[in-house]
């Protein structure tokens, strides 16, 4: 069974604020352009324009550049030191040409998880997991996506088959250790409660530890949780306690821990926790392959199934895209 075209336009306006990231440049006749900048001297610089293509421009035109994807870039670039500083900040993003090369999330970390296995034969089945990152973070903000795709099949019979996609971004404060944050997520399951789930939340976080080995970050916020068809088609207001924990063993190994816990307003005394924890070993730098090895669970207290755990796990292939 397809998901249906609702379940696609969910899902495509959760991931919209990733398509409208763009650099903006504004010429001396006040025209603006927005695209992803690509190359960037002290006399030109070269724009891929959605529509235009690669563009050329001399410096000496440009008034000011508004650069989402590059880290405390400059707003001016009317004189040579502001220009000779935009230059070298955007030097180090020229070898990232984006999601396969298409400009688009430049500057992102985006890594595609694929994990399949079956058998025919004396038996038919099938699993299929596919999962799908972006990530990028300066000074000032912090975005994180992350899309998963769940199909199990034994002698015909589906016994899983979802699909969940979550963006949240942290709007960092200088000097400071707190930040604000907006998230949600999206789910579509066939074998839950209900059909298909939206929630939003915000609120606010603090790093406790931010180093080149760890990190720990918490979380503290209200939400609300919408369900559709099913048997619980319902609004729920939650909250959510959120722990985050990176790990980096070495150069080739790291591990992350991520602890979301919602308490339910609506009903006292109900809740859900969702926890994930993931163990990634690099095995090519060159190419950015990996091997991952992935636990997702959900417990929903108000699940009608005697379990109401929701376990899943996978191994699987790492590519940067």
């Amino acid at each position: 069974m397809f998901f249906s075209y609702r379940q696609i336009l969910f899902s495509l306006v959760l991931l919209l604020p990733l398509y409208v990231l763009a650099d903006t440049v504004i010429l001396d006749n006040g025209d603006q352009l927005q695209g992803v900048i690509i190359t960037q001297t002290n006399e030109t610089l070269t724009l891929n324009h959605p529509v235009l293509g690669e563009l050329t421009i001399p410096m000496d035109k440009v008034t000011t550049l508004n650069l989402e994807n590059v880290s405390d870039a400059p707003a001016k670039a009317d004189s040579p030191e502001q220009t000779l500083a935009a230059a070298d900040t955007a030097t180090s993003t020229e070898t990232d040409k984006g999601f396969l090369h298409s400009g688009w999330l430049m500057g992102w970390k985006r890594q595609l998880a694929v994990a399949i296995d079956g058998a025919a034969g004396k038996s038919e089945n099938s699993k299929i997991n596919i999962g799908f990152t972006a990530d990028y973070e300066d000074k000032k903000i912090r975005w994180a996506h992350e899309t998963k795709y769940y199909r199990n099949e034994s002698e015909g019979v589906l016994s899983d088959h979802s699909l969940t996609a979550s963006l949240n971004r942290d709007w960092l404060l200088p000097k400071s250790t707190r930040f604000y944050f907006a998230g949600g997520h999206i789910d579509f399951d066939e074998f839950k409660d209900w059909d298909e789930r939206i929630a939003v939340n915000a609120g606010i976080g603090n790093e406790f530890i931010n180093t080149d080995t760890w990190r720990l970050i918490g979380k503290a916020g209200l939400g609300v949780n919408q369900t559709f068809g099913g048997i619980r088609e319902e609004t729920t207001l939650e909250g959510l306690l959120e722990a985050q924990v990176n790990w980096k063993i070495s150069n080739d190994q790291s591990v992350a821990f991520n602890n979301k816990l919602y308490p339910n307003f609506s009903d006292s005394g109900e809740f859900r926790n969702v926890s994930s924890l993931d163990w990634v070993l690099a095995l090519e730098e060159t190419y950015d392959l990996g091997l991952k090895v992935g636990l997702d669970n959900e417990y929903d207290s108000l699940s009608s199934e005697s379990d109401k755990n929701d376990f899943k796990y996978s191994v699987s292939i790492l590519l940067g895209l």
